[in-house]
């Protein structure tokens, strides 16, 4: 029986450094069920755990989120460490926040950050910082700033920049809070920092350039906000990661929406959609729709807008995302209006 576990352990060992060899080379579906395959090989325990959580990370770049939240129930049951155990919840409640399920996944994340701080404080403020996203969405802008700035405090660092993750959600939070000029200088003198990022960091970072970008469109940098975008939406191509693509177009959408790209626009927020609807990433689908019902409203495409904006403010409400729904209710007004002035148009001919 023993030389029955070292073998078998040899060989979990032998899948995991291919599943690390591949995962650098960004064969993330391949690297998936390679640290899969490495941790059913792995008697049950804190190994097996750490290894099919890689496997959830890995599947989760690559877009397979139906598979991912399967992986991350069975490593719930592999093992007990409690900074895995927290990594897992972490990981799951933020599948809950996309996958249409906004208020719970947030109030998860927030369950989990809180009780992480017990063990890890840096680890707690991973897990809080995707809170504040998760509440503008939902259109709780003072939950997100609360959480925002216990974020902050938390990973604090008396005469040190907070960690630039940190230092984005509540940039992020202040710009859209009305404080452009208090998010500008928590950013301004990191630029160097920001554009060497890697777009594709796990966890805490695969999400920061889409912070940083929303912060300084709100901060009314919207050059700037195109800028960190392009250049993460490119990697993610480079790597097929197309599991954050969804996130990267549909809010540089929204940015070349704004800047008047609107043939840009249509067609970025057309693929945002296609992989949205491929990864299953159902809350951020309003998003799209809304960008592109208001970018055909303003292209003569009264009809398309209409629908959009529909389907957009049913989707919205669907997830709890209250954001989104005013966006595609300024949408549906805009049509309305376009009606209104060709009904005007016709009666005075």
């Amino acid at each position: 029986m023993a030389a029955r576990t070292a073998a078998n352990e040899a060989l979990a060992r032998t899948f995991e450094i291919a599943a690390d060899n591949e995962f650098a080379a960004a064969n993330f579906t391949v690297a998936g069920k390679l640290y899969k395959r490495s941790s059913e090989l792995t008697p049950a325990g804190n190994d097996a755990m750490r290894r099919m959580l890689q496997a959830a990370n890995a599947l989760r770049l690559a877009g397979a989120i139906d598979e991912t939240r399967t992986l991350l129930r069975s490593a719930k049951r592999l093992g007990d460490d409690p900074a895995l155990r927290a990594a897992i919840e972490y990981a799951d409640d933020r599948l809950e926040v996309w996958r249409g399920a906004m208020i719970k996944g947030r109030d998860g994340l927030l369950k989990s950050g809180e009780a992480a701080a017990r063990l890890h404080l840096w680890q707690a403020a991973e897990i809080l910082g995707d809170a504040p996203l998760a509440s503008v969405v939902i259109g709780d802008l003072p939950i997100a700033r609360t959480t925002a700035e216990h974020v902050m405090q938390r990973a604090a660092d008396p005469g040190c920049d907070p960690p630039l993750a940190v230092a984005a959600i509540n940039a992020m939070v202040k710009a859209l809070s009305g404080e452009p000029v208090a998010a500008r200088r928590l950013l301004h003198h990191r630029a160097t920092e920001i554009d060497d990022l890697d777009p594709l960091g796990i966890d805490f970072g695969y999400q920061v350039p889409l912070l940083l970008s929303i912060a300084h469109l709100a901060s009314e940098e919207a050059n700037r906000a195109r800028v960190l975008l392009v250049r993460a939406v490119e990697r993610a191509r480079e790597r097929s990661a197309t599991g954050v693509l969804p996130f990267r177009l549909g809010t540089r959408a929204r940015i070349e929406f704004w800047q008047g790209r609107w043939a840009s626009a249509l067609a970025t927020v057309h693929e945002a959609l296609r992989l949205a609807d491929d990864a299953g990433w159902v809350s951020e689908r309003p998003s799209s729709l809304t960008t592109l019902a208001r970018t055909e409203a303003l292209n003569g495409h009264p009809e398309e807008a209409r629908a959009h904006a529909t389907e957009a403010i049913a989707a919205s409400e669907a997830v709890g995302a209250r954001t989104y729904l005013a966006f595609a209710e300024i949408a549906l007004g805009v049509t309305r209006t376009h009606r209104r002035k060709l009904s005007q148009c016709d009666q005075a001919l």
